[in-house]
């Protein structure tokens, strides 16, 4: 893949890098912070010239050729619901249990 732009989004977890394939096709590959390969997006159109994030990172811009071209990035959530608990982890790796309807919480680590 030849690179053409890349950027990092806003709190620096990921690398977003457009580049052209040698079957020139436009890619967007995402990457951590620690260089493991996340997700790879295949981009129609002719010459990609530019990517940018928006600025919470849910969303790209893409410049291909005179249209700019709008992307979602949905980032994976850890979390659960069943029954009347929600279960989700926080970035310190701590699992919280919370109960919907009494509204108790529950900390693990």
């Amino acid at each position: 893949m030849t690179i053409i732009d890349c950027h990092w989004n806003h709190n620096g977890t990921i690398l977003a890098t457009a580049g052209c394939t040698k079957e020139q096709a436009n890619v967007i590959q995402f990457f951590t912070a620690y260089g493991e390969q996340v997700r790879t997006l295949r981009v129609p159109g002719g010459s990609m010239r530019a990517l940018s994030w928006e600025r919470c990172s849910l969303r790209l811009a893409i410049a291909i050729d005179s249209y700019i071209y709008f992307a979602n990035v949905k980032p994976d959530h850890k979390y659960a619901y069943y029954g009347n608990t929600l279960a989700f982890v926080s970035d310190t790796d701590t699992v919280t249990f919370w109960d919907t309807v009494t509204h108790q919480v529950l900390m693990s680590k």
